[in-house]
């Protein structure tokens, strides 16, 4: 008789040597430029008008820095949402506040990719 844990293991195993969702992710198009430019406005905007914000630009600068990674979210879905996760998780964590800022909600495709574009590994 098999134990829980060994199904567990069996389960995971599977879900690791899964396959990518897509087995070639969609090139790059005219609506990711304009995603990324939607970011980096919406985030400047966002930091010239909401003058309660404290560290606005810090946090400004940031989202815009990691906006870039939108352009590659359907490759490296995993890798995309770590490296904004990590980037954006240390300004908090550094300024000890954290990001308040509402254009920040447009990076919320990197999980939508991730979960699209991914593989049993992402």
């Amino acid at each position: 008789m098999r134990s829980y844990g060994e199904g567990v293991i069996r389960r995971l195993r599977r879900a690791w040597d899964a396959p990518a969702a897509i087995p070639a992710p969609p090139r790059r198009v005219w609506r990711d430029w304009v995603l990324l430019a939607a970011i980096v406005v919406a985030a400047v905007l966002e930091g010239l008008l909401r003058t309660d914000l404290p560290w606005r630009w810090l946090y400004v600068a940031a989202l815009v820095a990691v906006a870039a990674t939108v352009l590659w979210r359907r490759t490296r879905p995993a890798l995309m949402l770590t490296i904004d996760l990590v980037a954006l998780g240390t300004v908090g964590l550094l300024l000890g506040t954290p990001m308040e800022l509402y254009s920040g909600v447009l990076l919320v495709v990197l999980p939508y990719a991730l979960l699209r574009w991914g593989g049993g590994r992402d």
